[in-house]
Formats: structure tokens, sequence, C-alpha cells
């Protein structure tokens, strides 16, 4: 019986932790999106830019190294 009230109380204390944890991330979370802006169109296009290039040479670097694997079999 007793160690049943302790495994109620533990689990009450990781309910309430918890729930302090979520709340405080909630109000991080909710501070950066009122900092936030939405982008112009030019911003958009210029990190989609940058970011399709950056796929491209992940996926050329990826590319080399299995073509050289296959090459030196």
């Amino acid at each position: 019986m007793i160690d049943l009230i302790i495994k109620l109380i533990a689990l009450v204390l990781l309910i309430g932790g918890l729930s302090y944890f979520l709340h405080k991330r909630w109000v991080e979370y909710r501070r950066v999106l009122t900092l936030t802006k939405k982008p112009t169109d030019r911003e958009f296009k210029s990190i989609l830019k940058v970011t399709a290039i950056g796929v491209l040479i992940i996926g050329l670097i990826g590319f080399l190294v299995k073509f050289m694997e296959l090459l030196f079999r």
C-alpha cells in the first residue's frame, strides 16, 4: 500500500515537472514567434536559391563518393 502511494506521489511530481517544462518551453516559443516576421518575396527567393544550391552540392558529393566506390572496387 505504501509503495502504491509513493508511486502515485512520484507520478504527480513527474506530471507537475512535465507541465512546468512544457509551459516554460511554450513561453520561449511564443516570444520567438512574436519577434519573427514573414520574409519578403526577395528574401524568400534568396533563401530558396541558397537552400537549393546546398542540396545540389551535398547530392553531388554523395554521387561522387558512390561513383568513386564503384570505380575502385
